[in-house]
């Protein structure tokens, strides 16, 4: 019975020991707070001191150099604007210019659209001027008389389709326009003169639509 009451004895002081210690810690922690709080606030104060004690140039240096940061900041924003405009304005450029590249091919297909169509005719228009050549007796006079009135309306539609003759008697040969069928010499002509036209050439809203034929001076 002794010895229970002593373990009781020891219990309690071990347990006032414990209480005693945290007591101690919780006061040692209250009094670390304090003093980190009395260190803010002294930091606070002289930052405050500090500010109150700047002199007039110092403040107005420090805004001058906030308002150099900014101004800075500005340019760079501005310079980035910039770049993001003329990158804009090239791509519309580029659209632009696209969209005339299309519309010209467009133009381009519908003029050259009937090429084919103009070249089986220039065949008839062929024919009636051999049959006019050709033809020269005085009983077929009322029919040449026809014929050259078909050929007149086959020109006439060639000309409101653009289609131009080309008759280059005379002029100096352009491989461009011409295909050379023979070569003569001539001692009245020049060199690559025309000197005579084979058959005739024809060009589609300017560009050549068929060759002329020609013979020409060597």
């Amino acid at each position: 019975m002794f010895k229970k009451s002593n373990e009781e004895k020891d219990s309690k002081k071990n347990s006032e020991n414990i209480q005693g210690e945290e007591i101690e810690k919780n006061k040692n922690v209250s009094e670390e707070n304090a003093d980190l709080e009395v260190e803010e606030i002294e930091e606070t104060t002289e930052e405050n001191v500090e500010e109150v004690l700047k002199t007039p140039q110092e403040i107005q240096e420090e805004q001058e150099e906030r308002i150099r940061e900014l101004e800075l900041a500005l340019k760079k924003e501005q310079e980035e604007a910039f770049r993001y405009c003329e990158a804009l304005k090239r791509q519309q450029a580029e659209f632009a210019n696209f969209k005339k590249r299309m519309d010209r091919e467009r133009d381009k297909d519908r003029k050259f659209a009937t090429k084919q169509f103009a070249l089986d005719l220039l065949q008839v228009v062929d024919n009636l001027e051999r049959a006019l050549d050709s033809d020269n007796s005085e009983e077929s006079n009322e029919i040449s008389k026809g014929v050259e009135l078909v050929l007149k309306q086959f020109k006439d539609v060639l000309r409101k389709n653009s289609i131009e003759e080309e008759f280059p008697l005379h002029e100096p040969y352009d491989m461009d326009f011409h295909e050379v069928i023979l070569k003569e010499e001539s001692v009245e002509h020049e060199s690559d003169t025309v000197i005579e036209v084979l058959q005739k050439g024809y060009k589609l809203h300017g560009k050549i639509l068929r060759p002329a034929m020609v013979k020409i001076a060597k």
